[in-house]
């Protein structure tokens, strides 16, 4: 996850604590299978990879056998996690929305859905800026959206489940919407031996069309196609440096 510190929250510690547990439903090699598709198909020789908004490493960690692999994640808590898993990755502490690593690389992705802490589309046009930036001429930016404005739903309580002999988890949230911000209010039951925690965490998500993607990818210099379906079920962006573009 990643964003505007002033203006996206932080994940905190307790949820870094148990963001691998509560996400154990989620296939990650499905994802990865899908990005090393990408690549292949459109750029074979790609040898370098940055992915942001990294987490805590479990796309990075996957990839890292076919790429020269970087990392970049906001939350200290989420990086110190990504580091102690993947110790011979290098992981940056940056937001995606203005950060500067001083190297370019052939391929950048943003999975998960993860775009969408950019919350405005301001931030956003600015990320994807900051992402081309490092890309070099000819290089592939893969993103996989969140929901757009017509596609989100609202009102609904969700709930999902941990369930092991030392470790209960309920993680229940209330969809709600504020203009073009999808609003999650996330509310954590954490049961092990030593006693039961609740902790809440309330995440604002920009809600982009593909207009929005097309504009912010031109500005960026990036030809792009889109997948409507994509590993996720959302659709995916594939944008292209063009190789006579100058850096944004």
């Amino acid at each position: 996850m990643s964003g505007n510190a002033n203006q996206v929250e932080l994940y905190n510690e307790k949820l870094a604590e148990i963001y691998d547990k509560i996400y154990h439903f989620k296939n990650y090699e499905l994802d990865v299978a899908y990005v090393l598709n990408c690549v292949r198909q459109r750029l074979p020789e790609a040898r370098s990879l940055l992915e942001v908004a990294c987490g805590t490493g479990n796309h990075t960690g996957g990839l890292s056998a076919a790429f020269q692999l970087g990392g970049l994640e906001l939350s200290p808590a989420m990086l110190e996690r990504a580091r102690a898993k993947h110790p011979s990755i290098l992981f940056h502490q940056g937001d995606m929305i203005d950060f500067d690593l001083r190297r370019t690389y052939d391929v950048i992705c943003c999975l998960f859905r993860s775009i969408a802490f950019v919350k405005t589309r301001e931030n956003f046009r600015r990320a994807i800026g900051a992402m081309a930036r490092h890309l070099h001429p000819g290089g592939l930016l893969l993103i996989e959206p969140f929901f757009t404005p017509e596609t989100y739903w609202t009102g609904q309580v969700k709930m999902n489940f941990l369930d092991e002999p030392e470790l209960k988890i309920a993680w229940l949230y209330v969809s709600g919407r504020d203009g073009d911000l999808g609003i999650m209010k996330n509310h954590f039951l954490v049961g092990c031996p030593s006693g039961v925690e609740h902790f809440t965490e309330e995440h604002k998500l920009a809600l982009l069309n593909r207009d929005d993607y097309a504009a912010a990818f031109e500005a960026a210099g990036l030809d792009h196609e889109y997948d409507k379906v994509g590993p996720g079920n959302v659709g995916f962006y594939i944008g292209y440096r063009r190789t006579d573009s100058a850096a944004p």
